[in-house]
């Protein structure tokens, strides 16, 4: 089986074209991975012993695409137009000092068009055995988003993070505070959106990552985990599953961002090493509010004016609470806003009213239909015209 994935990797359209231009050229990490995983894989990594952006430039007249030089100047990327993306970096030594460098067994693969798959560490081992573990601890503790990583990859891949890695983070999460919070809020998001998430976050918190990330106490951490795991159980459950699965921005998925908000509940959002994008900060704000009108036992009469000022996602709202009621009416709401029974144009001709009056005229005949008062066209059209003759 194994034998037959390598195949595949030595007969791959690109990897087989760069090999007959450059013969010190190694594809090395991920695209080895997730092949012999049996995954899907459109992003390839070379390490070139020549200049990157020379190797590139040659590969280009191969592969067209757009060269983008990154700020490290070190990686040097060819964007496709199928949407993958080719990497080319400088490779400084052998490839087996390469190798030593990367983060886990599983990444620290190559392959060469003579030399063959190249796996000093054991990683094709690991990938049978299901294991994350470190190629050595000191590439965890001089690079400490790896340690946020091995829960990542736990959560993707639904695997046990080996013994030794564990210890390396229990003893040294702390270090995670070096790293820009751009790169942990990317690690962070890609752990929310895999499979394996809750068990993921559970262990996290049980290393003292989590708890160093989000800035709180394991006993606030349990019990948003804990919701997370019945917000998760209702959506499964729930016809509203594909949906949730849309993007919202930076990668994350709407199922994401619900979960997010539940674990950041009771949380203080700027004291956390997450850079939060507004979409989210909207959604956690609105939620706040929801829970606070509900609590003060006002939602009934609010509810309107609630569903009003935060549109964009209201199913998302009703998923977070787990109140089927309120998905209910929240479905009723967005079929009156969906599909009016006048439209704005016919409103304005009725009326003869523009601007602000023409939309607050609109938002109340939305009101009143919500409400039930108003059932049909014929109902509407009376009401406004009865609104139009009392504004005379």
């Amino acid at each position: 089986m194994i034998r037959r994935k390598i195949e595949k990797i030595k007969h791959d359209l690109y990897t087989r074209r760069i090999f007959n231009i450059f013969k010190t050229v190694f594809l090395v990490g991920g695209y080895i991975r997730d092949t012999l995983l049996s995954k899907v894989a459109v992003d390839r990594d070379y390490a070139v012993n020549n200049d990157p952006l020379r190797v590139a430039q040659k590969v280009q007249k191969i592969f067209p695409g757009k060269i983008i030089q990154f700020r490290d100047n070190l990686t040097v990327r060819i964007a496709l137009k199928n949407g993958g993306n080719l990497d080319f970096t400088r490779l400084h030594g052998s490839i087996e000092q390469d190798l030593v460098k990367r983060d886990f067994t599983i990444n620290a693969m190559a392959y060469h068009h003579t030399k063959g798959l190249i796996d000093p560490w054991g990683g094709k081992q690991d990938l049978r055995k299901r294991c994350i573990r470190a190629t050595r601890p000191e590439n965890l503790i001089n690079d400490p988003i790896r340690m946020l990583r091995a829960f990542r990859f736990k959560s993707e891949l639904g695997w046990e993070i080996e013994a030794e890695t564990m210890q390396v983070i229990r003893h040294n999460w702390g270090l995670i505070s070096q790293t820009s919070l751009e790169r942990i809020t990317f690690e962070f998001v890609q752990l929310m959106n895999g499979k394996a998430f809750i068990e993921a976050l559970r262990d996290a918190q049980r290393s003292g990552l989590l708890k160093n990330i989000l800035s709180c106490n394991n006993n606030r951490l349990s019990i948003n985990i804990n919701n997370i795991v019945q917000i998760n159980d209702f959506i499964n459950a729930s016809h509203y599953k594909k949906m949730l699965n849309e993007e919202v921005s930076q990668a994350l998925s709407k199922k994401s961002m619900i979960l997010l908000t539940a674990l950041l509940n009771n949380i203080n959002i700027s004291s956390t090493l997450l850079l939060i994008n507004n979409k989210c900060i909207d959604f956690i704000e609105f939620s706040k509010k929801y829970l606070g009108y509900r609590r003060k036992g006002v939602l009934a009469k609010r509810e309107f004016q609630l569903f009003e000022s935060m549109k964009d996602h209201l199913i998302e709202l009703g998923i977070y609470s787990m109140d089927g009621n309120l998905l209910k009416k929240i479905d009723r709401y967005l079929k009156v806003r969906r599909k009016p029974l006048l439209d704005g144009h016919e409103v304005a001709n009725i009326t003869g009213f523009s601007g602000k009056q023409l939309g607050r005229t609109i938002k109340i005949l939305r009101m009143k239909r919500y409400a039930g008062d108003i059932r049909n066209k014929r109902e509407a059209t009376s009401f406004i015209k009865s609104l139009a003759k009392e504004s005379q």
